[in-house]
């Protein structure tokens, strides 16, 4: 495995092991964090013949769905034993291709395999430092002939690392009862409130509780941290049993909404005091008329209001009444903006991405302690949550050894 991909790659290898009635994987695939631009780094053997296959490297991709960006690749190596009569190796001169009897029930499987080996693993990305060669100390020796010395203490390499300029302000959290705004009135740049936050939270938190949990969770131990504060009011920074968690607030409140949505559907409608009217040019009427009968599906209700408007009516109401019509209209045209997707489940998914994007609380809200309890918890009982619906982070992690390390604490 190192020969092939190297140590550095090497060591961000989870393994597989799967066995179905016709085929057994076994090998290793990357964690989210490390993926490609293509498919260079996938290693497939058949029976330990080494092939090359694209319904194989599709299987794969789709065992991580959304945990990695579009147009990114994982590595993987994989073995497939599968009985000889189920192989066909004579369809290429140089054998690199192959035929299966039951080429669909073999990738299925490799999904399966895939999403069994990520659910079982902990997947928040951790802060790898680079080896470098030794930091020069700023308070150098006293010596001859080393004046200069002084200016170049601090290396190229070594600014990788140091404490950035920017001032970062780290908000702590009072307690509930004593809470008042982290946004002060006078401030514009948001347009997002504190009572917005808690109005977003407290929405997907009711819906949490009308969805089962499912058997099959990962475990990220968010549910026993202990929150330090809000940076810059974007990050979370919690602080675990063995270093800390960074937490993105609007990635992780928009993969819950995401999940929730999925999984409940439509949750009823609601009807808009003053309708949104949206002017559409004419390919984005063509693309809508294809996404209407989700949006139905979903609670909304919009129908032609002249050559190239529409109306929206009603709403789907786990948006809840506090969304502005400016949000309705951004939900439908980022949904437009995407083009076509293939499929129905595709323009399903699409629609769902959408709303959570828009419906999660936004960097730039303040969050009280409560809130922020409130949306680890939440966080912590997704199926998925180390990533966005769009595949970007929630968390990265610092362990107490690269922490130690940052500080020059190790020997």
């Amino acid at each position: 495995i190192v020969y092939l991909l190297g140590s550095e790659s090497a060591k961000k290898l989870i393994p597989v092991e799967f066995k179905s009635d016709i085929v057994k994987i076994s090998g290793y695939i990357s964690k989210p964090d490390l993926s490609r631009s293509g498919t260079d780094l996938q290693y497939f053997f058949i029976n330990g013949r080494g092939i090359s296959s694209k319904s194989i490297s599709n299987a794969v991709r789709l065992g991580y769905y959304n945990l990695i960006p579009k147009g990114r690749f994982p590595v993987a190596v994989l073995d497939l034993e599968l009985d000889l009569s189920e192989v066909d190796v004579n369809v290429h001169p140089a054998k690199r291709y192959v035929r299966m009897s039951h080429e669909r029930e073999v990738c299925d499987a490799i999904t399966l395999a895939v999403e069994n080996a990520l659910k079982a693993e902990q997947l928040v990305p951790e802060i790898s430092l680079p080896e470098k060669k030794p930091v020069q100390s700023v308070f150098v020796e006293k010596t001859e002939n080393r004046a200069e010395e002084k200016l170049e203490a601090i290396s190229k390499a070594d600014a990788e690392v140091s404490v950035p300029e920017e001032k970062i302000e780290l908000k702590v959290p009072v307690p509930e009862k004593k809470f008042s705004p982290l946004i002060k009135e006078e401030e514009e740049t948001y347009h997002f409130t504190v009572r917005d936050t808690e109005k977003r939270l407290k929405r997907s938190e009711r819906v949490l509780s009308k969805t089962q949990k499912k058997p099959e969770r990962a475990v990220t131990g968010l549910d026993k941290a202990r929150i330090v504060g809000q940076v810059n009011e974007v990050y979370i920074i919690v602080e675990m049993e063995d270093g800390l968690v960074i937490v993105d607030q609007h990635a992780a409140h928009e993969r819950v909404m995401y999940e929730q949505i999925c999984d409940i559907g439509s949750s009823g409608w609601q009807e808009l005091i003053t309708p949104v009217t949206l002017d559409l040019t004419s390919k984005e009427k063509v693309l809508l008329e294809e996404y209407i009968p989700y949006l139905e599906e979903m609670g909304f209700a919009i129908s032609e209001f002249g050559p190239n408007s529409y109306v929206v009516t009603t709403v789907p109401a786990l948006l809840g009444k506090m969304e502005s019509a400016e949000l309705i209209h951004d939900i439908i045209i980022d949904l437009l903006s995407t083009g076509r997707v293939k499929g129905d489940t595709g323009m399903f998914d699409n629609l769902c991405k959408t709303m959570a994007c828009r419906a999660a609380i936004k960097a730039g809200a303040g969050c009280s302690m409560g809130q922020m309890e409130s949306l680890l918890k939440q966080l912590d009982m997704a199926d998925n949550p180390y990533t966005c619906p769009h595949g970007r982070p929630t968390m990265i992690s610092f362990t107490r050894a690269e922490l130690d390390k940052l500080f020059k604490r190790t020997g």
